[in-house]
């Protein structure tokens, strides 16, 4: 990760981006570089880098900049805005995102529920959240959104 991408998500959120996501961008897990997402399923050919825990930063960007740009929809019909200071560093590829409160108000990794539209800590670090994952596709399974559930309280 660059300094201009680190700056760029920095403008985004309109926070500095916390030093261990930083760190953990800059020495990527190698256990999650190369891993497939399924070796059973030939419609999920790409690395757990290329959509739960993101690795490039051209889609880092574009994704931040994605959430931002519509409002919300919740099932009561009020419209939302993505909060600001959640950084999206992944996604489940079926509509939900994994992200990060820059402001450190809510510790760990949250899941954005897009049918339900709330949010959820499902890892109460990242570095639990990698071992959520590396535990999750090392058996090779595809990623659900019942393997990262976690009885914890909605957040919005």
């Amino acid at each position: 990760m660059n300094s201009h991408a680190i700056a760029e998500l920095s403008s985004i959120v309109g926070k500095e981006i916390p030093a261990e996501y930083v760190r953990l961008l800059t020495n990527y897990p190698p256990s999650l570089q190369h891993q497939t997402r399924s070796q059973d399923d030939p419609d999920l050919q790409a690395t757990v880098s290329d959509v739960e825990l993101l690795n490039n930063q051209e889609m880092l960007v574009a994704i931040n900049l994605e959430v931002r740009r519509e409002a919300l929809v919740d099932p009561a019909g009020q419209e939302l805005e993505w909060p600001n200071q959640f950084l999206v560093i992944g996604e489940t590829g079926t509509g939900d995102y994994f992200c990060i409160d820059v402001e450190g108000d809510v510790t760990g990794v949250i899941q954005f529920n897009h049918q339900a539209v709330e949010f959820e800590v499902i890892a109460e670090s990242l570095t639990e959240f990698i071992e959520i994952l590396e535990e999750t596709f090392d058996e090779n399974s595809s990623l659900t959104d019942d393997d990262l559930d976690d009885d914890e309280d909605d957040l919005f």
